[in-house]
């Protein structure tokens, strides 16, 4: 009897630790995506006389921006504008890489 309660309350534990693992794992998905969409809403902002949004970078990110989609996409070269914003920039080169394969030092 004592072995199956044993078994029983082992069997109960791990289920107990796969939810929490699972929880834990959709919570840092959750923040992610929060903290993604909280520093995009900080660098898209309506430009005066613009349609869309556009991201926004500091004066020489911005000219290193624009030399990298010159190169690797143009068609974004109307997305991005100079701005008094703030960036992360191993994490803007770390999403260059991911899309483009390549990141700022393409352009230096």
């Amino acid at each position: 009897v004592s072995q199956m309660y044993e078994r029983e309350s082992k069997a109960q534990a791990a289920l107990k630790d796969e939810s929490r693992e699972e929880d834990d794992e959709e919570e840092e998905e959750e923040e992610k995506e929060q903290q993604g969409s909280k520093e995009s809403e900080a660098h898209s902002k309506d430009s005066a006389g613009s349609r869309g949004k556009k991201t926004l970078y500091p004066p020489g990110l911005y000219e290193r921006m624009k030399k990298f989609y010159q190169r690797h996409d143009p068609a974004r070269l109307d997305t991005i504008a100079r701005g008094n914003v703030q960036v992360d920039e191993a994490r803007l080169d770390a999403d260059l890489k991911a899309s483009f394969g390549v990141g700022l030092d393409s352009v230096d």
